[in-house]
């Protein structure tokens, strides 16, 4: 018989509108009748929580920029001992999976084509984001990442080099919940 697991799921907010936090929740929900879940976030917004044990962490939510920078180390130095800790992207540096959705070196070059000028966004996220993401992808801990696009695990080799351990699993629908009807 296979033992439960205690799995860590870290993500700036958890809901089931969309995005990292749907995928989070996903998760958490098939996960938690066969195993010990905590999920460590800023914000919860879902009804269905029971059996999912949360940690708030704290975060400056004036920004985009200014959520995922004043998350990263809260949420770096609360997460416990963990089995399997699963973090998304860049939500902090202490994981042994990750789950890349974009790499900010292709979005800041994405960014720069379509304004067709350098901005300072892109300078921020050149200067201070992207070596962040490049330890939360490619740093020592970090067993195996997860690219939800051949595109993104091409962006992880090109941007980080890093080739092995990565795996692309794209996102999945809920046929039931997205049909014609």
């Amino acid at each position: 018989m296979n033992r439960p697991l205690n799995i860590a799921l870290v993500v700036h907010d958890y809901h089931r509108h969309g995005g990292h936090s749907r995928y989070v929740a996903e998760l958490a929900r098939r996960y938690r009748h066969h195993h010990e879940v905590h999920v460590y976030c800023n914000r919860v917004d879902d009804p269905d929580t029971e059996g999912i044990r949360f940690h708030h962490v704290p975060a400056v939510r004036a920004t985009a920029l200014a959520s995922i920078l004043s998350f990263v180390i809260p949420a770096t130095l609360m997460v416990g001992r963990h089995q399997i800790v699963h973090a998304q992207g860049l939500c902090g540096l202490r994981h042994n999976v990750a789950t890349a959705h974009i790499i900010t070196p292709a979005w800041t070059r994405a960014l720069q084509e379509y304004e067709k000028r350098s901005t300072w966004k892109g300078w921020i996220a050149e200067t201070v984001v992207t070596p962040l993401e490049r330890m939360a992808l490619v740093g020592t801990g970090v067993r195996k990442v997860i690219a939800v696009s051949r595109l993104t695990a091409t962006d992880i080799g090109r941007h980080y080099g890093r080739h092995e351990g990565v795996t692309v699993i794209p996102h999945g629908t809920d046929t039931d919940m997205f049909h014609p009807r």
